[in-house]
């Protein structure tokens, strides 16, 4: 499998932020994540900055460098997040907001916030 075209992100930037999920710094058909599953949850985070990004009235997909830079951290982060929900979690609570995947995804949302303001 491979990223939709219309996704931002990269595997890459996603094992820099949860490398320990991977083996030896990759995801493969092995790890858990596998390595499809992260490009699904790349292409979902990226699916719905596309839709925020659709509702503020920008044309999807962006092209301009920059702002695929920003979408693709932010995109990284969300599926970062996915990835660390794949874990099994032991005594926690589930609303902590030092959980690992809690952190990735509240700057995830962050997104909506920028869109709509234009940022």
């Amino acid at each position: 499998m491979a990223l939709n075209a219309n996704s931002y992100g990269s595997v890459a930037g996603v094992e820099a932020y949860v490398a320990h999920l991977t083996a030896a710094g990759v995801f493969t058909v092995s790890t858990r994540p596998t390595l499809a599953q992260v490009e699904g949850f790349i292409d979902q985070m990226s699916a719905r900055l596309n839709a925020w990004l659709a509702q503020a009235g920008y044309g999807i997909p962006v092209t301009v460098p920059q702002a695929v830079l920003v979408l693709s951290n932010f995109a990284n982060l969300g599926a970062a997040g996915l990835a660390e929900l794949t874990q099994r979690v032991v005594g926690k609570d589930a609303d902590d907001v030092n959980r690992r995947q809690n952190k990735f995804l509240a700057e995830f949302v962050k997104a909506e916030a920028d869109i709509k303001c234009g940022a």
